[in-house]
């Protein structure tokens, strides 16, 4: 009878949840490709030797399993710092533990509690302020541009402010200028007739670099600078740099509204030089593709006239 308790116990302890099982170990194998496929994920960096770390492991443990049982389920990860350098560089990891949130590629710097119900609580309102591109029915529809499915139903109407962005601080889309129309106080403006387009290019080190091109492209700083730093696209038949999740890349593309089904369009206008590509949820749950041109600012003087 003995024998047969201490099986039946063994049996028990077997069943338990192991300590730590609900949290996902994050490595450079893994890392790219979860932190890309996920509509949301967290991810803890840590060092084995860090006090305030081992202190949080409980509570986070717990959030991750709470956290699994919502609907959607939302993973909590964790990656070592200490082996994983480069990463670290990557994500601007300064000390640890360090909670960043991921939504398909996108990070943003996690700014809640540290306790298992603060987590889950911060955790779930930033779920239910995720854009409604990043989750939902209509997400996963093809785009041909990565800025088109993450701000779906974005417009922007305001010559000021007439091209759509993402500001990873705020983690929300957002109306901006050119940023050539404003580089530390010089004013970009392109003057010759066959060359009337102003691009932007961002160096390796962020440095920004304006030019004048003979095609147009709508272009934003979140592509350009936080996710393509270093990239450049000059073939004139894949003017467009994008960037894809699922593949932790840039890529040069053609612009959608160039053969948009079977037409081509075009901005003939000059005060309207902008071809804008973006998508619209029509009620029915499939997306409206737009294309539209809209008007940059018109400069009388400029301080740099290219």
């Amino acid at each position: 009878m003995a024998f047969r308790l201490v099986g039946a116990l063994a049996v028990v302890f077997a069943a338990a949840p192991a300590w730590g099982e609900h949290v996902e170990t994050l490595t450079r194998a893994n890392f790219d490709r979860r932190t890309s496929e996920s509509d949301m994920i967290v991810v803890k960096f840590y060092a084995p030797w860090c006090g305030h770390c081992k202190a949080m492991a409980p509570a986070y443990e717990e959030a991750a399993g709470r956290l699994l049982q919502h609907s959607p389920p939302v993973p909590l990860g964790k990656l070592d710092g200490t082996q994983e350098p480069e990463i670290n560089g990557r994500m601007g990891i300064k000390g640890f533990p360090t909670l960043k949130i991921f939504r398909k590629g996108i990070a943003s710097d996690y700014g809640g509690p540290r306790d298992a119900d603060g987590i889950v609580n911060y955790v779930l309102k930033q779920l239910e302020d995720t854009p409604v591109s990043a989750h939902g029915a209509s997400s996963d529809q093809t785009s041909p541009l990565y800025m088109a499915k993450l701000c779906r139903d974005q417009t922007c109407g305001d010559d000021e402010f007439p091209l759509i962005d993402f500001d990873q601080g705020q983690n929300k889309c957002i109306c901006s200028k050119h940023p050539c129309w404003d580089d530390n106080g010089q004013v970009h403006t392109c003057l010759l007739p066959d060359f009337p387009h102003l691009r932007m290019l961002y160096k390796e080190d962020g440095r920004l670099e304006c030019s004048c091109s003979k095609n147009g492209a709508y272009e934003s700083k979140f592509i350009s600078h936080d996710k393509c730093s270093g990239h450049h696209c000059s073939d004139d038949e894949f003017p467009l740099l994008d960037f894809v999740p699922a593949e932790n890349k840039c890529v040069c593309k053609k612009h959608p509204c160039k053969d948009l089904n079977g037409v081509s369009h075009t901005c003939s206008d000059p005060a309207f030089p902008l071809l804008i590509y973006r998508e619209d949820t029509n009620p029915d749950g499939s997306i409206k593709q737009v294309c539209e041109c809209r008007k940059g600012i018109v400069h009388t003087k400029s301080d740099g006239e290219l």
